[in-house]
């Protein structure tokens, strides 16, 4: 039901937005709370809780409130709360962590599992054809990015990571059919990222998105791994979603290493270590 909620928030009116917001904040207070409370808090009428509460299929409040507990009673484990300025260390060291919960349990129950698998085949064909692979990020995106790059670098990619706009036209101007761009946005907004990925298609690479459904990005890339997440990130340093875009080119570097042949891969790990060790204490 929360899954509803989330996936109906960017359709709804201002007003009808901050009462689901609230449903999704605190699922249990918001099923024990009357009409009026819950107006006051949202600071809307009693008619928009009715409205939100029937546009999503119920026949009112009271209806909504009670499919809300049944979930609650099945366990829904994790929700996402934003810190505020009155949470203690503790309380906000609390929310952080099941934020980030939240959004991973998010992705496990919405796996783009088509969409895992073609990215997966297009870097495997990449390796087998000694074809580039290239990640472009800023910011928190760009260090995610470097870590895609480094990850990828062990496998016997030749990968490269970008982490501004003026590298990433350079590095799409150059790219050709075979090659393949992993594009990685929170916002999925981002006009210089925007302007890369467009060269790099038009130059023939095939582009991979890790970014939220119905933005600039998902919409213009070969590939959309749909990273959808909880948190605002208008107001808060990207957090949770940085952490699910890690987990999402984890899952794919996997999957890419099972096609590969751990046979195969022995021999480039073995490679690699030997190279590295030498770099620790013993």
């Amino acid at each position: 039901m929360l899954d509803q909620v989330m996936a109906t928030l960017d359709t709804l009116t201002p007003a009808e937005k901050r009462v689901g917001k609230l449903v999704i904040e605190n699922p249990h207070r918001f099923a024990s709370m009357s009409t009026s409370e819950i107006a006051s808090e949202c600071f809307v009428s009693q008619p928009t809780v009715v409205r939100f509460c029937k546009g999503l299929g119920y026949l009112g409040l009271t209806q909504f409130k009670q499919k809300l507990r049944s979930d609650a009673d099945r366990g829904v484990p994790y929700v996402h709360s934003s810190v505020d300025a009155s949470d203690t260390s503790c309380n906000a060291a609390i929310k952080v962590i099941d934020s980030s919960i939240a959004t991973l349990a998010l992705f496990r129950r919405n796996l783009p599992k088509i969409a895992v698998e073609k990215a997966s085949n297009k870097i495997a064909e990449a390796y087998a054809d000694r074809r580039s692979l290239s990640f472009y990020g800023s910011g928190h995106s760009g260090v995610v990015a470097q870590d895609g790059q480094l990850r990828f670098s062990r496998l016997g990619f030749n990968s490269t990571s970008c982490g501004d706009g003026y590298s990433q036209v350079l590095n799409a101007t150059s790219r050709h059919a075979g090659d393949i761009v992993v594009a990685l946005s929170c916002s999925g907004r981002s006009k210089e990222l925007l302007e890369s990925v467009d060269i790099a298609k038009r130059q023939g690479a095939t582009v991979i998105a890790l970014t939220g459904t119905g933005t600039p990005l998902a919409a213009m890339c070969s590939i959309h791994l749909a990273t959808d997440h909880l948190e605002d990130i208008d107001r808060y340093a990207p957090m949770s979603s940085r952490l699910l875009h890690l987990m999402v080119i984890d899952i794919v570097a996997t999957a890419v290493a099972l096609q590969i042949g751990c046979e195969r891969l022995q021999e480039q790990l073995e490679k690699t270590q030997s190279h590295l060790s030498h770099r620790r204490y013993a």
